[in-house]
């Protein structure tokens, strides 16, 4: 194709950029072209596209992640219901090493154990609290990412890299 000159009818030209993670270490863009006479509701219409592929990409990564802390709540207030218990029973071992007469029940922990499990307890309430707004989160990024698939593809993490 030597010598050959090749021209292109003149294009208007749209990136669109979004950060895909919360350290802004991925990003993508989207580039497309219009017609330069292109209208008004043509250009809205390719910047929408772009805004909802966007808009997905970015669930999907902020899925994984919350996904992530979901479960290191879960194995934290899973661990705190442990030392509570822990607590507990190390009370009643006491009790009936002592020799106590009547029933064990949790009256009868000592200052320390009463003080432990109530640090224990308000702990378990927080991780409560927190395990039920990620889990609502995971259903929102969850919606918005089937909601904006452009197929029917079950695995919507494809090809993404792990991390």
């Amino acid at each position: 194709m030597t010598g050959q000159l090749v021209t292109a009818p003149a294009a208007l030209g749209i990136s669109y950029r979004t950060v895909l993670d919360k350290e802004g270490r991925r990003e993508l863009v989207f580039q497309g072209h219009l017609p330069i006479e292109a209208e008004l509701p043509a250009v809205n219409g390719l910047c929408d596209l772009m805004g909802h592929a966007a808009d997905r990409q970015s669930a999907i990564y902020e899925l994984r992640a919350t996904k992530a802390e979901l479960q290191r709540a879960i194995t934290a207030l899973t661990n705190i219901e442990r030392d509570m218990l822990m607590v507990e029973e190390k009370s009643r071992a006491r009790w009936i090493a002592e020799e106590r007469r009547g029933e064990w029940s949790t009256k009868e922990l000592t200052a320390q154990e009463r003080n432990a499990r109530s640090q224990l307890e308000s702990s378990t309430t927080r991780y409560q609290a927190t395990v039920g707004e990620l889990q609502e989160r995971v259903q929102e990024l969850q919606r918005a990412v089937d909601e904006h698939a452009s197929n029917g593809a079950t695995d919507r993490n494809a090809g993404l890299p792990e991390g």
